[in-house]
Parts: C-alpha cells; sequence; structure tokens
C-alpha cells in the first residue's frame, strides 16, 4: 500500500496499489458482460464455461488461474449494476 499525500497538499497524487487493482478488475467484469464481441472476452467465456447471457454464469467452485479467482471473488458488486 502506498501512503502519499494527494496532489492538493503537494504530493505525487498516486493511487494504493489495491484500490488501482480493484478498479481493473471491475473494469474487465464490466467488459466481460457488456462486450461479448471481443476476442478476450469470448476466450474467457468459453474457457470458464459462462454462457452466452449478458450475465455470465460465475461457478465460484471452479478452479482457475489466480486472474480468474479475482474477478469471481468481487462478482457480486457488478450483478446489481447490470439487471
Amino acid at each position: 500500500m502506498l501512503y502519499v499525500c494527494p496532489r492538493v497538499a503537494g504530493g505525487l497524487g498516486l493511487r494504493t496499489a489495491c484500490k488501482a487493482n480493484q478498479a481493473l478488475l471491475m473494469k474487465v467484469r464490466w467488459k466481460l458482460c457488456m462486450k461479448p464481441n471481443y476476442l478476450w472476452v469470448h476466450v474467457v467465456r468459453e474457457k470458464y464455461r459462462c454462457g452466452n447471457d449478458v450475465i455470465a454464469k460465475i461457478d465460484e467452485n471452479r478452479q482457475g488461474t489466480k486472474f480468474w479467482r479475482d474477478i469471481v471473488r468481487r462478482w457480486d458488486y457488478l450483478k446489481p449494476h447490470l439487471s
């Protein structure tokens, strides 16, 4: 974690790595649902058998890469905004 002063206080204005990672993963989750024509979305949906619905079917017990486990971990935060 970074503890840096914001720019208005004369600091560099850096974000914490944790918050930046959460924002990036939320963007990935959003695209996984809203951009089915992207090649990487098609590959991920096929690999993890998410189905072709707008809201991907996520099996929380399915083993996968760290990337996939991170997507699944916070899936419930995005679901209410999709329906």
